[in-house]
């Protein structure tokens, strides 16, 4: 077996299998971002002071590093998709305490969903499994599902893959190559969907306007498929919806009332504005000193417009999906329809098109960025709620498709504050 692997080595570094690494450290200073390149090349043995020859004659007890290295590689290629048993069914099948078609129901998995196989069961009425899937494990007939190299074989189509950014930064290049354009700086721990592998390369998905490839060596890859739901996690999350309807509601109603006051306090603002300059001067200093104390009380009910925008913007995480150019919050929207319909409900109005949101407003820095201001990419946006954090609608690709990222988990262009604050 070494003998074959020793074999597979040589040719792997003729062919250029252990590629020079590259990784990324941005900077940013004053909203700018500069980004540098440090390679790290494994090169051949013989410049590293080995020989093949002295590969064949290494101790038999202690495999060569490079060779548990391409073992690890060619392990965890072939592995992602190992001892995995997918359902084949028209809807859902029942998970069971006991391999019997009378026991106690415990859950349930939906079709072309993942399992493990824990143990085989032959019982007169047939095979039966005893499987393990999300936090589920029990019983089901063997007929409900795919195994071996037929569920291997359909893995990857029933699955999504993702890579999750392991340094501080990475850069995001438009080609599978260290010379290709970087069109995006990737933040450390982000998780982003793998469209496709090249080489050293994987494609990634960031957004509906941003895809671009990244060196496999400095993300993490990890299979998600989707799987099995216990009776209480099926209760717990219609409850979750129940409550997620409730506060979505009392938000619009929120919203609506914070509308109403809103235009209630500039006509009261205009009013204060036109007594003013149809007053005596004496009477006008006194009413500028009342309306800029009006003006104050305004900007303390902007600041909680703010939190419920971003309370009412956080309600559809998990339950919005992507349609690109749609403009629904209820049947689907894209990016900027989130923002603008979620501004609309407050009474701010905003573009609709994401890169006219760059100029809805007054642009503030990163330090300046308050709740409820807008963060606009390239080609996306999404809504500031603090804590370093943006939700925003994603991609039909992304899951959930609408969710929270970090503020900066791609190049930031602009930040906008749309209140007049």
């Amino acid at each position: 077996m070494k003998k074959v692997l020793l074999v597979i080595l040589a040719f792997a570094l003729t062919i250029g299998l252990f590629s020079p690494e590259t990784t990324a450290v941005a900077t940013v200073v004053g909203g700018s971002s500069a980004a540098s390149d440090s390679s790290v090349s494994t090169g051949n043995f013989l410049e590293a002071g080995v020989s093949f020859e002295a590969l064949s004659q290494n101790d038999k007890n202690t495999e060569h590093p490079a060779i548990l290295a391409l073992e690890a590689r060619l392990a965890g290629h072939s592995g992602l998709y190992k001892d995995i048993a997918i359902t084949m069914v028209d809807n859902y099948v029942n998970i069971r305490t006991q391999p019997d078609a009378s026991a106690e129901i415990v859950g349930k998995i939906y079709n072309k969903s993942g399992a493990y196989i824990d143990e085989t069961v032959e019982k007169d009425d047939g095979t039966w499994y005893k499987i393990h899937s999300g936090s589920c494990k029990g019983y089901i007939k063997a007929k409900y599902f795919v195994t071996g190299t037929d569920a291997e074989d359909i893995a990857s189509t029933v699955s999504t893959m993702y890579a999750t950014v392991n340094p501080e930064t990475l850069r995001l290049r438009e080609k599978p190559s260290l010379d290709s354009e970087t069109v995006s700086l990737l933040s450390a721990e982000e998780k982003y969907v793998v469209e496709g592998e090249n080489g050293d390369f994987v494609k990634l998905s960031i957004d509906d306007d941003l895809e671009g490839y990244v060196l496999k060596d400095y993300v993490d890859i990890t299979v998600k498929f989707k799987e099995a739901i216990s009776i209480e996690e099926e209760q717990a999350e219609l409850a979750r919806q129940a409550e997620l309807e409730r506060q979505r509601r009392e938000a619009e109603e929120q919203a609506r009332r914070e509308s109403i006051e809103a235009s209630k306090e500039a006509s009261r603002q205009a009013a204060a504005k036109k007594k003013t300059k149809s007053s005596s001067s004496t009477k006008s200093s006194s009413s500028t000193k009342k309306s800029t104390a009006e003006a104050g009380s305004s900007s303390g009910s902007v600041s909680s417009r703010r939190q419920a925008l971003c309370d009412y913007a956080c309600s559809f995480v998990g339950n919005l999906r992507y349609v690109s150019g749609g403009n629904s919050l209820k049947s689907g929207t894209d990016c900027s329809g989130f923002v603008h319909m979620v501004f609309a409900k407050f009474g701010v109005s905003v573009a609709r098109q994401s890169y006219e949101l760059r100029s809805s407003g007054e642009r503030v820095s990163s330090g300046e960025m308050r709740p409820g201001d807008i963060i606009c990419y390239s080609g996306h946006v999404g809504i500031y709620i603090g804590d370093g954090t943006v939700v925003h609608c994603s991609s039909a690709s992304s899951n959930p498709n609408t969710k929270y990222s970090t503020w900066n988990y791609r190049s930031v262009k602009c930040i906008v504050n749309p209140w007049g604050d």
